[in-house]
């Protein structure tokens, strides 16, 4: 009996993990001006879990970039010609693209709070 309760409540909390999404990813394709839109109508702590969130965002692509990096030293001359070489390169310039505008939103959402009066410690890279 305890064996099938403690199933059950491990279900129950992966259910809720699953549900919840363990937290929302920012769209890295909005616009400085969407980004500014939105952040003019987020109270203090919309912008901070933004922030947050962007601030995930960023560290989470660039762990990927550095992977990636590594990747590239590890490629023989012949292999960074070939089509594995390109899709790389092409993987590195999407994800500094990333980090070049989830940066950029993560500035507006910090800027906002500021000039809210809001706490922006921990957001900062």
């Amino acid at each position: 009996m305890k064996t099938k309760s403690f199933l059950l409540r491990c279900l129950l909390a992966a259910f809720v993990l699953v549900a919840a999404g363990c937290g929302k990813k920012p769209d890295e394709n909005k616009s400085v001006s969407q980004a500014q839109a939105e952040a003019s109508k987020m109270s203090v702590e919309e912008l901070r879990t933004a922030a947050l969130e962007c601030k995930n965002a960023l560290m989470a692509k660039k762990g990927e970039l550095s992977k990636l990096e590594e990747k590239v030293k590890m490629l023989t001359s012949e292999k960074i010609i070939s089509g594995e070489g390109q899709k790389l390169t092409n993987d590195i310039q999407s994800a500094g693209k990333s980090i070049v505008d989830l940066t950029g939103q993560l500035k507006i959402y910090v800027d906002k709070i500021k000039e809210k009066g809001g706490d922006v410690s921990g957001l900062n890279l």
